[in-house]
């Protein structure tokens, strides 16, 4: 589903419902979420964004990766799999 707040003034959201198995999912912020969770990705200046939201939740966690690293997890995204 795409989120409709995301409007013209930013990139759309794709919006994903899950639940997290009891290994869940790591976050910077947050550390470990599980159980029913949202999942929202984007594109946008040719970089991918995912966010994590515990359902019930009003704040958007990044997910770590698996070192934790401290960087950002926004990879560039080829030219060709942008939207003309």
């Amino acid at each position: 589903m795409t989120d409709p707040a995301a409007g013209a003034a930013g990139p759309a959201r794709q919006i994903t419902k899950l639940v997290a198995e009891p290994e869940g999912i790591l976050t910077k912020e947050a550390d470990l979420l599980t159980g029913s969770l949202t999942v929202a990705s984007s594109v946008a200046a040719g970089r991918f964004r995912v966010e994590v939201q515990p359902d019930g939740g009003d704040a958007w966690y990044e997910p770590a990766s698996p070192q934790r690293r401290t960087r950002s997890h926004q990879v560039p995204v080829p030219a060709a799999l942008l939207p003309a």
